[in-house]
């Protein structure tokens, strides 16, 4: 699901991802952070070019 130029890029971004979300889900001081499913927060925390939300348009 790698979009960028470099796929071991997204991989790290993904895994840094899977460890704030993981953590999120935890605490009640990171609900925006969380957004209510691993989905929605990998989404948000992942950049468009590694397949997460698109910026804009």
């Amino acid at each position: 699901m790698c979009f960028r130029d470099n796929p071991i890029d997204c991989k790290k971004e993904i895994e840094a991802c899977t460890q704030i979300c993981r953590k999120a889900k935890g605490s009640d001081d990171q609900k925006n952070i969380w957004g209510g499913s691993t989905g929605k927060c990998m989404r948000g925390c992942v950049s468009a070019g590694c397949g997460g939300n698109k910026v804009g348009k």
